[in-house]
């Protein structure tokens, strides 16, 4: 292990004890790390200017200020996340087919949470793991609120043709949804709906998973505008104040 991440690992160290214990002392620290005072009063001293830790009236160390913020912004991220979670299982509950919610990383996306609908065939993609991200529905519904300077790099980093892509991405800003049909997936169709913020970007987005042999335009036009109350919802719910999730 480098220096470099021995520092990282042992501030770790600190922050848990800290967490655990609310006041520790700088000897205390030192032997839980198994560092020098020196090497550990460093360590301290970095995670003091960064607002991490702080001092009581008696000189031990305690969290600071700057992880508080921190945790407010996990725990709107996680209400958000739950009321999102909420309203897709009374979405699937009516239109019976399979919704995940899926956010942005990157170059990437990755499958966050689903609902899965009472159909015996469906589509299971790994929670957590990216899939490239310009691709079928998902894809547009992401990139079509995106700066145009960051998709064509993104169109570049893939090799794909600027010109057909842009015209599909002005419809789906226009519609605010947007349709693929074994684009990313044999066997699969989809519709995804962006869920934007006040700036106009979209963090989240929440995707209905069709097996083709279910899929039809009469049914499509029922999911979408079954969908739609969702998501207008969840925007009027969560006030397009989706930074934390960024």
């Amino acid at each position: 292990m480098s220096e470099l991440n021995k520092a990282l690992d042992r501030g770790i160290m600190i922050l848990k004890q800290i967490a655990m214990e609310n006041a520790v002392g700088l000897r205390e620290l030192s032997r839980i790390t198994g560092a020098s005072l020196t090497a550990t009063e460093k360590i301290v001293k970095t995670l003091e200017e960064h607002k991490f830790i702080d001092k009581d009236t008696s000189g031990k160390i305690i969290l600071g200020s700057e992880l508080f913020f921190l945790g407010k912004i996990v725990e709107s991220r996680t209400d958000f996340i739950q009321i999102i979670l909420r309203e897709i299982k009374e979405l699937v509950k009516d239109i019976d087919e399979t919704v995940y919610l899926i956010k942005r990383s990157d170059k990437h996306i990755v499958f966050i949470e689903g609902e899965i609908s009472s159909h015996p065939i469906q589509y299971t993609p790994e929670i957590g793991k990216p899939y490239d991200l310009p691709y079928g529905a998902t894809g547009q519904a992401f990139m079509a609120f995106m700066e145009e300077d960051e998709i064509r790099k993104i169109l570049n980093h893939y090799q794909i043709d600027s010109e057909n892509y842009f015209k599909k991405l002005e419809e789906v800003r226009e519609k605010k949804y947007s349709m693929s049909y074994q684009e990313r997936f044999e066997g699969l169709a989809g519709i995804t709906f962006p869920i934007l913020t006040k700036d106009g970007n979209a963090p989240l987005a929440l995707s209905i998973a069709i097996p083709t042999y279910r899929y039809s335009e009469e049914k499509n036009n029922i999911l979408i505008e079954r969908t739609k109350k969702t998501v207008n919802k969840l925007q009027t719910l969560i006030g397009y104040n989706l930074e934390a999730i960024n």
